[in-house]
């Protein structure tokens, strides 16, 4: 049998939690509930490797905060027969390779210590199956592109992957910056990137796919929509699919209302409630029923008589909603 499922995950800033959202309902909120469900995730999948793509810590002060979860994260995986890659990126440096070095655990690896490039082969019966190539930060700040120094030789048999933690297609940025054309002249099935919190995935027919999973649990306003883990399928030496599978909590996102035509405030207030309700409904749903929070930036538009009543209302929205919808506590953050 020839396939391998791979779970890619990056961005988890184990330490961190999600912002604009309030506690002490019994929500997880945490990065570190989001391994879990990962680990949970990638048990339930029978994925064949879990590949990390940088920044599983949030920063070196977070190493005893990060070192219990991870471990009893990567024990979980390894007595599932799952093999845990993982590279370093800007913010765990520092603390990834010292975890790496505390970890007793012979299913997991860092690659590219040091910013230099590293292979693990995933074999099956004494057959590889896949190659993952991986490079690491070595310091909190990278001008040049790792991609300089990736040679790479064509393998007919066995697909490659390369894990890098990077900003895409921003020449100047201090953090290892990626050429989109760079990537794509490799030749490797594709490209799994961490950095940008936002997912992201391309795949055009026939060149290398590249994907930003994205943090796996919305952190802040800026990381709208769906956030989960991406699973790659291969079957018979070629990549035959990629899934996203939702695992944040927290969804943070922007719902536009029409407010066309209101002739007073409780036409209003019934325009936005059902807004966020239909909005909550379909999030849930893309969810699989998994979200518990909903923050929202809303926009009021259209042309209304009681405009000059919206600014003050449209505070008032902001600090008082709160509605429970589909399962789902939703808040608004801003008007």
């Amino acid at each position: 049998m020839s396939q391998v499922k791979v779970l890619v995950s990056a961005d988890i800033h184990l330490g961190r939690v999600s912002s604009r959202v309030a506690s002490g309902d019994g929500s997880d909120l945490s990065a570190r509930g989001a391994w879990e469900r990962i680990v949970e995730l990638a048990v339930r999948e029978k994925v064949d490797l879990v590949c990390l793509a940088g920044d599983v810590a949030d920063e070196s002060n977070r190493f005893w905060e990060a070192l219990g979860p991870l471990e009893k994260g990567l024990r979980t995986l390894g007595e599932a027969g799952i093999t845990t890659l993982a590279v370093s990126g800007n913010h765990d440096h520092e603390a990834l390779p010292r975890l790496a070095d505390q970890l007793e655990s012979d299913r997991f690896q860092l690659l590219g210590r040091g910013g230099k490039w590293e292979r693990y082969t995933y074999t099956r019966d004494d057959a590889p199956l896949l190659h993952v190539d991986g490079w690491s930060f070595p310091r909190d700040r990278v001008r040049s592109s790792p991609v300089d120094s990736y040679e790479v030789s064509r393998d007919s048999k066995t697909p490659t992957l390369a894990m890098v933690h990077g900003d895409l297609d921003v020449a100047d940025s201090v953090y290892a910056p990626l050429s989109r054309e760079e990537l794509r002249a490799k030749p490797v099935a594709g490209w799994l990137l961490g950095h940008i919190h936002v997912p992201m995935s391309d795949a055009p027919e026939g060149r290398p796919f590249i994907t930003y999973p994205g943090s796996p649990q919305s952190l802040d306003p800026g990381e709208r929509g769906v956030h989960g883990v991406v699973l790659v399928d291969f079957e018979h030496g070629r990549c035959v699919g990629m899934r996203t599978l939702p695992v944040s909590t927290v969804r943070y996102d922007h719902l536009d209302v029409d407010v066309a035509g209101v002739g007073d405030l409780e036409d209003l207030t019934s325009r936005v409630r059902g807004g966020v309700q239909a909005f909550a409904g379909e999030a849930s749903r893309e969810a699989d029923d998994g979200l518990e929070h909903l923050v929202l930036r809303l926009t009021l538009h259209g042309q209304t008589s009681i405009a000059a009543e919206l600014a003050a209302e449209a505070e008032s929205i902001r600090r008082d909603f709160e509605l429970e919808a589909s399962g789902v506590r939703c808040v608004i953050d801003d008007v």
